[in-house]
């Protein structure tokens, strides 16, 4: 994205293209062969990187920025979807 400061600011990046990868690398259809292609192994591990995603976005542009409340907007959308799922 070339923003210098970024990693000045969030310590333990993750982004949605990063979450894309991993969840194509999980697939049991598809299996990736290459061990080092990073992948999920638990819906947690997915969960957990999502989650981390909306706190960089709050920690980065501010809880009060217009992107920082889109994102929360998302968390809240993606919090009640997974509650919708059923238990592993």
């Amino acid at each position: 994205l070339n923003i210098p400061h970024y990693p000045m600011m969030i310590k333990t990046p993750m982004d949605l293209g990063t979450i894309e990868r991993k969840l194509m690398a999980s697939n049991p259809a598809k299996p990736e062969t290459n061990p080092n292609v990073p992948r999920y192994f638990s819906a947690e591990e997915f969960v957990s990187d999502m989650q981390l995603v909306f706190s960089n976005c709050i920690t980065f542009n501010g809880s009060g920025h217009v992107i920082a409340q889109a994102g929360k907007h998302v968390e809240a959308v993606f919090d009640k979807q997974i509650k919708q799922l059923p238990p592993q």
